[in-house]
């Protein structure tokens, strides 16, 4: 892979936006997997080694682990916060809803910022 090809794919995932449950696991094994693959290959111990081979595999077999369980348990949490609330909004019009509850959880936000998001609700 080419220099400007290794750049171009960073700064493409640095715009990939996913929100779900997986998150956190994800960005971990982002981080810990790849680092702990190099120490292992680095290390002139073999059993060091071994145990950063072990410590690379661990946040894999969590992300695949809570995967399934979500799967089965509760896939909405596969899905992303603004699909959920999408999937609410349209279940509420279903239900006998006129309108779509508007949820404005201003609590902890200064009044400068509230105001500016009622404006652009407004607007739009």
């Amino acid at each position: 892979m080419k220099v400007p090809d290794l750049k171009r794919l960073i700064e493409r995932a640095a715009v990939v936006k996913v929100d779900n449950a997986l998150n956190p696991l994800l960005w971990l094994t982002a981080v810990v997997t790849p680092v702990s693959a190099v120490l292992a290959a680095f290390v002139a111990n073999p059993a060091l080694a071994t145990a950063f081979l072990f410590l690379a595999a661990i946040p894999v077999a969590l992300v695949a682990l809570a995967y399934f369980l979500f799967l089965f348990r509760d896939p909405d949490r596969l899905q992303s916060e603004e699909y959920q609330l999408k999937q609410q909004q349209i279940e509420l019009f279903q239900k006998g809803q006129e309108t779509p509850i508007i949820i404005d959880d201003t609590e902890g936000v200064s009044k400068s910022q509230a105001q500016r998001v009622r404006k652009r609700r407004s607007i739009e």
